[in-house]
């Protein structure tokens, strides 16, 4: 802007007014901005194809700009002022007609959007339960009580089944009071049934190479039809080779020979194919999978709680009828014929109510509760001699099992046959509380007893509740309990993954150190410390992993098994001398002699005679020194151990060497015990401890 415009303007802006020279002051601003125009010649024609295609994409683009909105609302929320509402219908009839086309296509674009996991509400629905339970059956078989645990208890995928762990509800003295005072059941429907038919005395011959020489159990049970237990093995490698622990029945049917075997479902498909190779060479005997039912019921109330549900039909044998109504006076079944297998004709659980107890089946002679004589007399000749005929039922016959698994919905269907097996531990401590029946059904009737058995008292149990129990009677339980089975094994290292996995999650500063403690194997028994090694306490802890890995891999050992060797181990105190002995386990009971519990996994030590005697005089005010694990030889391992409710003491149950038995200093005949030191792998105190042989099956 110049001078000379400026002075000009000054001087005519004191004769004009504001407004004039406001205008006046603008005019000269954009004549000063403005670009001078250069003047262009426009064209004298236009061709009008020419023209319209260079302008095609600019009208097409305007053309989607009109139809498309720039808003996000839906077609509902663009509806006249007049008809907006708070929630819109899915019914795009209630639209104008302009916007229905663009409604249908919001919700075709929702339906095919992919939904995320379903509600639990909608999940929970009868018609979308079902077909999920069918789902998930597909990857584990669920036995037909599974709904009504799986709300009720802790449930686990093991060896193919979903299986019941232990309630959700109650601890484990919960469990053992029933087990003691009243019933429990627990459903063993995992168990596989193998029924093989044929000529007997053939299969007896075929099996002779994969059971023990004896065969005690396997002729028995063809002869007095009885439930018997026997050892399979390897073909050929007896006492080695154990492969699985199964229970034998046989048909009383002379016209359709038949025995069942029970096996568990960690070695179904060993067995099954052991089975068949033994009898590949006999064409005229066959082996079918069955599908049976199992419910295994326990304790002193158990007798009359079947009672109360198994209540026999017209159909029934009248001897079979009689001898289950004076069964019904017996206080307990403990004093019946082990392994007594009893055939029923029973009535339909459906149809009636077993909340409301039965008055007892015989008639009482007088208000002491004593049965009449005809009774008593009968109930004696059963305990003295257990008729085959009684074991003869319709459940033998696989037409009829798959006839009457058929119609479990058919209204008119009131009869079914069933098995009762009478399961007693003649060794345990508690026969009384460990004794029961085993109850046999088909396939399709689980749920109908097993609610029956509920409501009349039972109480359900589950896989880590029974081995409790069975703990608690002595009793192994397969297959934890028997070490020298594949089964076993791969049991015991998944036991150990467990134990590994929470041990590396807790805090070192919180957690046991066990290579301080020197302990090669704190999370599973290592059975390679037993056989012909040095002492765990004689070598650097390099040195000891590296004997207790090739002892595994080199050496093989087996259980002791056989009644006539632990009878006269029992009675003398000293092992048989014989050559397969340093590789020979025996299961053995152990308790502390004070204070104490020895837990899973502890080991048991030799004393020495020092040691018997200075204990010997000063009792238990004398305690142990820490060193004299230095000096002392391995003889056991504590397999399970824990207190016992039973005993009221600490109780573990482990395998001892059989060639170590000959060492222990102090043997106590009365009572047909040994004194060890037991040392539990989270502590580095010794405690004096008792051991004695335990029930082997």
């Amino acid at each position: 802007y110049s001078y000379t415009y400026l002075q000009a303007d000054m001087a005519n802006a004191q004769g004009a007014s504001r407004k004039d020279r406001k205008s006046r002051l603008v005019h000269n601003q954009l004549n000063r901005d403005a670009a001078p125009v250069i003047p262009q010649a426009l064209p004298r024609t236009i061709i009008v194809e020419e023209f319209a295609a260079a302008r095609l994409a600019e009208i097409a683009s305007l053309k989607r700009a009109l139809s498309s909105t720039i808003s996000n609302n839906r077609a509902s929320q663009d509806v006249p002022r007049h008809l907006r509402r708070r929630a819109s219908s899915h019914n795009i009839y209630r639209l104008p007609a302009r916007l229905r086309q663009r409604a249908r296509d919001e919700m075709d674009a929702v339906q095919l959007k992919p939904r995320g996991k379903p509600k639990r509400r909608e999940r929970r629905r009868p018609s979308n339960f079902m077909s999920e339970s069918e789902r998930r059956s597909s990857k584990h078989c669920r036995l037909e009580t599974h709904l009504w645990h799986a709300k009720r208890m802790h449930m686990e995928n093991m060896w193919g089944y979903r299986l019941s762990l232990e309630p959700t509800d109650k601890g484990q003295r919960a469990t053992f009071k029933a087990s003691q005072h009243f019933c429990t059941v627990f459903d063993a429907s995992a168990t596989s049934c193998l029924e093989i038919t044929g000529d007997l005395d053939m299969i007896i011959q075929a099996f002779r190479s994969i059971l023990p020489p004896d065969n005690i159990a396997f002729k028995l049970s063809s002869t007095d039809y009885r439930c018997r237990q026997t050892m399979i093995h390897e073909t050929d490698r007896y006492p080695y080779g154990a492969i699985a622990a199964c229970n034998i029945m046989c048909n009383p049917n002379p016209s359709s020979p038949a025995l069942w075997f029970w096996i568990h479902p960690a070695v179904h498909d060993v067995v099954s194919a052991l089975l068949h190779r033994c009898l590949s060479s006999t064409p005229s005997v066959s082996i079918v999978s069955t599908e049976l039912l199992k419910f295994e019921l326990s304790g002193n109330r158990c007798q009359s709680v079947l009672s109360n549900v198994l209540r026999h039909d017209e159909s029934c044998p009248e001897n079979q009828s009689r001898v289950w109504n004076a069964l019904s006076s017996v206080r307990t079944q403990s004093s019946l014929p082990s392994g007594a297998v009893l055939g029923l004709q029973v009535k339909n659980p459906k149809t009636f109510s077993t909340a409301q107890h039965l008055p007892p089946v015989c008639e009482l002679t007088d208000n002491n509760n004593r049965i009449a004589p005809a009774t008593e007399i009968l109930v004696d000749n059963l305990l003295r001699n257990w008729s085959h005929d009684l074991s003869q039922s319709l459940l033998w016959s696989p037409d009829y099992r798959d006839r009457v698994s058929s119609s479990i919905l058919d209204p008119n269907c009131t009869s079914v046959p069933v098995l009762l097996v009478q399961r007693l531990y003649r060794e345990s401590q508690n026969s009384n509380s460990n004794s029961g029946w085993d109850l046999i059904l088909p396939k399709g009737w689980g749920m109908a007893f097993w609610k029956s058995l509920i409501y009349a008292g039972a109480r359900a149990i589950g896989f880590n509740d029974r081995r409790n129990i069975m703990f608690e009677q002595g009793v192994p339980s397969f297959p934890d309990g028997y070490p020298d089975t594949k089964a076993g094994a791969m049991y015991a290292a998944y036991i150990a993954a467990g134990f590994a996995s929470k041990h590396e999650r807790t805090p070192k500063a919180k957690r046991v150190n066990f290579e301080v403690n020197k302990i090669v194997s704190p999370f599973q028994p290592d059975w390679g410390l037993l056989l012909p090694v040095e002492s765990p306490f004689s070598t650097p802890m390099n040195e000891l992993c590296a004997v207790s890995q090739s002892a595994d891999k080199s050496s093989v050992f087996f259980v002791l098994r056989d009644r006539p060797q632990i009878s006269h181990i029992v009675d003398t105190g000293q092992s048989l001398t014989c050559d397969i002995s340093s590789h020979c386990l025996i299961r053995v009971r152990l308790h502390m002699c004070f204070k104490g519990v020895p837990y899973d996994n502890a080991l048991v030590f030799v004393p020495s005679k020092d040691m018997c005697d200075q204990l010997r005089i000063h009792k238990n005010k004398w305690s142990c020194p820490s060193d004299v694990g230095e000096t002392c030889s391995l003889v056991a391992i504590v397999h399970k151990g824990g207190f016992s409710l039973a005993s009221g003491i600490g109780v573990g149950f482990g395998f001892a060497s059989l060639a170590t038995l000959n060492t222990l200093p102090e043997w106590d005949p009365r009572h047909k015990r040994w004194l060890v030191l037991i040392r539990n792998v989270n502590s580095q105190q010794f405690q004096f401890g008792w051991m004695s042989i335990a029930n082997q099956t």
